[in-house]
Parts: structure tokens; C-alpha cells; sequence
């Protein structure tokens, strides 16, 4: 750039080769690109740009959406032609997606419009927890199956790589395919498995395999030589190479990597310490910490590597999952047992890259892409848009547009959603609904809110008053929609009031889920955090304490888990209600999959591995205590 600018000969050189220029995705241009588009624009100034302001969402990597807002200024009489007949998404989408965008005031402005008719109202669904979204998403991709539908047509697009884990981790116990598009499976993140190896050679100091992969990381001045010699001296003498470490000062071979073994010595001695004295997952959070590896990557981000916030994120989720693990166990969880479950999810795992399956990334990776049913979640503040974005105008106006490109990326359906709880960081938050949300005009969404959170409001529980801890009082939320339209308020007949109807079925939000969750709160016992009993109520232990949702219980009958009827299936009941054991021959029905028959078993971490054959898509695994299986028996 520099070589055009300053020697007019080579600028004119390149005027004269390339007499018209096109630029494509002109919204995402730097300064620097804005420089040399200039510079090799002749003097007929022969100049197209192809671009949306309202989709300008890499600010992060030097975009400026000043360059597209002022490219008439720049080249005057330059003539702008709007091309804002979309092909894509029905007419409710696209009214959603203006209705947020028109919200910028930094924008060229235009109004998208489509010949594809109405359809339906964009979904827009308050789950409990996101154990219950992902539950949630999976009762609808189910519904779609059963109407002829593919896996492949969906896609759930969220704002941090951190938000799929939970769906991950409920899809891969379901034994639903899905594949993570411009990333990784968490479990195989780089940063998780870091983590997970600093926690395994704390269960078992002889894993010398994870040792291996985390003695120098982060860097300690241990190198691949040293590291060759301690696993020489540990194999001689029959020991783990952990207690080779311990005792390095006696050892000459390892006289120049004294101190940084000692020192590691002394970080795993601290670990030790701390899993016996604080709970699991503050156990995961001091890893993190004692390792050094929460300085590293804080170090990198202010390097400005780009994904060193992300992988922060991914840590912090790390803690939640354990947080999770330890609400599912009560006073049986431990590192073995936790260790275990991701060590199970892996054997379930059924990723095939060439197969149909539910598609996950963020919403930056999905940019350009389209997709019959998309899910947008995580739609809560602090969230989407990010904490960090409150701060700033121009970042909140960037999230917006984040928010226009996760939209437009649905052709036919839309499902938003967003929940009362959420575990961040290793604590459970409370996040008001997305102002993004708020910004949608009424009439073009249809609220649903968790059979859940219905059952909580009509026996008085905190999903009553949820109101009252956030701005709107007891009135609910006011927005620029009218969000939380009645009385009630939020929780209490306005936002989310309506029940039985929409795109859940009536069977469905007449009585409480089967499968995984299906004991919330923990049927005569009083729950330990969100989720604490949650799952087969029948297999956890009574454990007593306080946190959100302490003191529901709900002393009353259960009510009967909702059964789905299969076209073609012969009249079924579901078996007794008690702990899911199967053995091979029995027959089940999935809620994604449809009626199937159990092929093998495996006992596994406290539950079983299930092999089944479904009628419509061949063999899958799923977890006994976490697939919403129902196990049924043909009527005499």
C-alpha cells in the first residue's frame, strides 16, 4: 500500500490494469482495505460496492461500518441502488428482524420485504434453565422429524462458543447427531482438555498420559527432554512419573529443571489440598486458577489474540458443567465419578461427519448461510446482547446487528429463546430477557413459556414474582413491544402466559416432560441450586440446602409424563414409572426418533448405555437416565 501511495508510476500502473473495481461484502472492510480500494481506483473512479450495513459484525477484527455509511461522501454522484426483496424467510421473520434493526441509528436504512408469504409467528420460548432449553429444542426438532423433516435442517446459533456445551451435552446423551460448524466439540477444546488433565491426575496421580500433555502447560521451563527422563527414572523404578517429580532434587539427571518441578510439585499439592476441603466445582475453579492457566489466557487477551476470550468463556463453562454434575449427584459426586461422565459422554458420542445431523456455531460462523428452522438462543441480557456491549454504543449496535443476522438466517421457522437461569461462570444467574426481544412488535411472535415455570406460577413459586426483581416491578416488563403485556406481570399471565397451544403440542405442555429432567425440583425433597433432583427422581439422594429453587418440592401427585402418539404405532401404554432400566428387546419410544428396539445394554457411571434400532433412523446410543425415552408395552 505504502509502494501505490508514494510512487505515482506503480499507481498508475495498477489504474490502468484493473479499470473497474468490485468490492463484495464491502461492510466488513478495515481502514486499511478502505486505503487501498482508494488507491487503485483510477481517475473514472470505476467503482461497485456490494454490502449491508446491517449485517457489519466483525468490529473485532478491524471492520468499520463507516465505510459503507459514508461511501457517497467519499465518491459523490455515486448512485445507490437498494435490493431489499428478500428470498430467503417468510414475512413474520423478516418483520422480527426489521423490527430489531430499526433500532441503530447508524444504518443506511432500508425495510427487507418477501413474496413468501406470511407464515409462522417466530417462536419465542422461556425455558427454566438451559437444561430445559435444550430440552426444549429437542421436542421440536422431534415434532419436525415426525412431519417428514431432517435433522440437517436445523441449526442453533448462539452469541459465545461456550452456549453449546449444554446442548451438546443433552444431544449427545439423547444419542442425537449434531456437528459444531467453525469449531470444536467442547469436550475437545483445547483449554477443556487441559483442564480435564489437571483434574485426572489429581484423581489418579499415576495417569501419566495427562501428565504429559499438562506439565508445561503453561509454559514452566519443563521441556520434551526433561519430561523423556523423568518417564526413564519412573519406568526403571516402577513408579508414577508424578512421584519422580515430587522427589526431583534428589535426581542429577534432573539438576537444570529443579525449581520448575518442585513447582509443579507444589501446584498439584495445592490441588490435592483443595479437593479435599472445598466442593467440586470450587475445586475446577481453583485449577483453573492455581495452574496459571487463567493468567495465560487473561495475559493472551490483552495481547489482543482473538480467541483468548472466547476460550476464558469456555473455562467458565467448565465450572458450570461440574456445578451441573454436582446438582445431578447430591453427596454421590465426586471428581472420579464426574470424570467418568465426560469420559461416557465420549462413548456415546455418535459424530459422523457424512450424517444428517443438527447443526451448531455461533452466530458469526452462520453469516451467509440459511437453514428451514434456526434457533437463536441465550436471548437474555448480559448474554446476547454481552455484558460488555452496556458499555458502549457503537458495540451495542454491533450486537444488534448480530442479532438482524441470526434472524435472517431462518427460512421457515424461527424459535427464540431464552431462560429464567443460567449458570455463568460457575454461578447461577438470573438474566432479564434480551432487549432485542423487547424490540420485536407483538403480533409478530407467539410466547410459550416451560410446563416448568407454569406449574411453579400456578402454585405460587418464584416464577410468580419473577417480575419484581427486575425493571417493569410488579406490572412486568415494559418495552418498546409492550413485552409482558398484562397485569401479571412476567411469570404471572403476561410474558410467556399462554400454555397448551402454539408449537408445542397440548400432550406436551398438559403435564410435566419424561426423560431427562423429568423429576425437577425433586419430587419430596427439597433442591440443592436449579436442577438439584432433576432427572429420575427416584435415584437421588435427599439433600437439603438453600439456593434457587430451595423449598419446592411440590408435596402434591405427579402428574403423569405426556406421551407422544407415533403415526402408525399400535395403542401403547408407558410402563411403570420408576428407575429406567432396560434390557435388550424392549421396546421404547424416543421423542426424536420415534419407536425403536433396545438391541444392547451397558451398564455405565451409574446408568446404561442403550443401543437402539428405531424404525425410521436405524441404531443409535442413548442414556437410559437422560434420553427422553419412554419405555412402552403393546396393550392386550
Amino acid at each position: 500500500m505504502q509502494l501505490l501511495a508514494e510512487h505515482k508510476d506503480v499507481r498508475d500502473f495498477y489504474q490502468n490494469k484493473y479499470r473497474y473495481l468490485l468490492v463484495d461484502e464491502y461492510q466488513d472492510t478495515s481502514v486499511a482495505q478502505f486505503r487501498l480500494v482508494s488507491l487503485l481506483t483510477g481517475p473514472e473512479r470505476n467503482i461497485c460496492v456490494v454490502g449491508d450495513d446491517d449485517q457489519s459484525i466483525y468490529r473485532f477484527r478491524g471492520a468499520t461500518i463507516e465505510n459503507i455509511l459514508n461511501f457517497e461522501k467519499c465518491y459523490p454522484g455515486a448512485k445507490t441502488i437498494r435490493l431489499e426483496q428478500n428470498y430467503r424467510s417468510t414475512s413474520n421473520i423478516l418483520n422480527a428482524a426489521n423490527c430489531v434493526i430499526q433500532h441503530n441509528t447508524e444504518r443506511k436504512g432500508k425495510t427487507l420485504w418477501t413474496d413468501n408469504g406470511e407464515g409462522d409467528k417466530v417462536q419465542v420460548y422461556t425455558a427454566e434453565n438451559e437444561q430445559d432449553e435444550a430440552m426444549h429444542i429437542a421436542d421440536v426438532i422431534g415434532q419436525h422429524l415426525k412431519e417428514g423433516g431432517h435433522l440437517a435442517d436445523h441449526a442453533i446459533l448462539y452469541r459465545m462458543n461456550a452456549q453449546s456445551a449444554p446442548i451438546e451435552s443433552y444431544f449427545t446423551r439423547a444419542g442425537i447427531p449434531h456437528k459444531i460448524v467453525g469449531g470444536q466439540r467442547f469436550n475437545d477444546r483445547k483449554e477443556v482438555k487441559d483442564i480435564h488433565s489437571y483434574m485426572s491426575i489429581v484423581a489418579n496421580p499415576r495417569d501419566d498420559v495427562r501428565l504429559r500433555r499438562i506439565i508445561n502447560e503453561p509454559a514452566r521451563k519443563i521441556g520434551n527432554t526433561t519430561v523423556e527422563v523423568i518417564a526413564d527414572l519412573a519406568a526403571q523404578q516402577g513408579v508414577s512419573m508424578l512421584e519422580i517429580i515430587g522427589h526431583a532434587d534428589q535426581y542429577a539427571k534432573l539438576s537444570r529443571a529443579v525449581m520448575p518441578l518442585l513447582k509443579f510439585w507444589q501446584i498439584y499439592q495445592n490441588l490435592q489440598d483443595s479437593l479435599e476441603t472445598k466442593t467440586l466445582d470450587a475445586f475446577a475453579a481453583d485449577v483453573i486458577e492455581r495452574t496459571g492457566y487463567k493468567a495465560m489466557l487473561e495475559a493472551d487477551a490483552a495481547k489482543g489474540h482473538e480467541d483468548a476470550a472466547d476460550r476464558l468463556q469456555n473455562l467458565g463453562q467448565l465450572v458450570n458443567n461440574v456445578k451441573n454434575y454436582c446438582d445431578q449427584h447430591g453427596e454421590d459426586a465426586t471428581l472420579e465419578g464426574y470424570l467418568e461422565d465426560i469420559a461416557l459422554i465420549s462413548d456415546i458420542d455418535s459424530y459422523n461427519e457424512s450424517a444428517d445431523q443438527v447443526v451448531l456455531m455461533t452466530i458469526h460462523s452462520a453469516k451467509g448461510l440459511e437453514f428451514p428452522y434456526v434457533f437463536l438462543i441465550g436471548m437474555e441480557e448480559g448474554v446476547f446482547p454481552s455484558e460488555m456491549s452496556k458499555y458502549s454504543e457503537a458495540d451495542l449496535e454491533e450486537e444488534r446487528r448480530l442479532a438482524y443476522v441470526g434472524i435472517t438466517r431462518a427460512k421457515k421457522e424461527l424459535y427464540i429463546s431464552n431462560s429464567v437461569t443460567r449458570m455463568l461462570y460457575g454461578r447461577t444467574q438470573r438474566n432479564e430477557p434480551s432487549r432485542f426481544l423487547r424490540e420485536i412488535e407483538p403480533e409478530y411472535i407467539e410466547e410459550t413459556r416451560s410446563p416448568v415455570l407454569e406449574q411453579r406460577s400456578r402454585l405460587g413459586g418464584w416464577g410468580s414474582s419473577y417480575s419484581d426483581t427486575v425493571p417493569g416491578g410488579a406490572s412486568g416488563y415494559s418495552g418498546p413491544s409492550g413485552w409482558g403485556r398484562s397485569a401479571g406481570g412476567y411469570g404471572s399471565g403476561g410474558y410467556g402466559s399462554r400454555s397448551g397451544g402454539g408449537y408445542l403440542n397440548r400432550e406436551y405442555n398438559a403435564g410435566e416432560r419424561s426423560g431427562f429432567g423429568s423429576g425437577y425440583a425433586g419430587r419430596g425433597t427439597s433442591s440443592s441450586g436449579y436442577g438439584a433432583a432433576y432427572g429420575n427422581s427416584s435415584t437421588q439422594p435427599k439433600v437439603r440446602s438453600g439456593g434457587f429453587g430451595a423449598g419446592y418440592s411440590g408435596t402434591g401427585a405427579k402428574t403423569p409424563a405426556a406421551k407422544i402418539s407415533f403415526t402408525g404405532a399400535p395403542a401403547a401404554k408407558a410402563a411403570p414409572a420408576g428407575s429406567k432400566h432396560y434390557e435388550p428387546g424392549d421396546i421404547v419410544e424416543h421423542k426424536v426418533f420415534g419407536r425403536g428396539t433396545v438391541l444392547k445394554v451397558k451398564p455405565a457411571a451409574g446408568d446404561q448405555i442403550v443401543e437402539i434400532n428405531f424404525e425410521k433412523v436405524g441404531i443409535k446410543k442413548t442414556m437410559a437416565n437422560f434420553a427422553p425415552l419412554t419405555k412402552i408395552t403393546t396393550e392386550e
